[in-house]
């Protein structure tokens, strides 16, 4: 058997029963991943804010 060949078959075998859930976790992790650079990207003025006048009281 080819490489090809052999590709075609894993896919057909495995990958086709479960492309609805591939492409359902890959929808959810750019979801996640979004919403992880979102918190970040709103908290950078704050952090920013406590290390530039050094005020600890708002870190603690």
């Amino acid at each position: 058997m080819s490489d090809k060949e052999i590709i075609k078959r894993l896919y057909k075998d495995y990958v086709s029963r479960y492309i609805n859930r591939i492409f359902l976790a890959l929808f959810f992790s750019i979801i996640i991943a979004g919403s992880t650079a979102g918190i970040a990207w709103l908290l950078d003025p704050a952090i920013k804010n406590c290390w530039k006048y050094c005020r600890y009281s708002l870190v603690t």
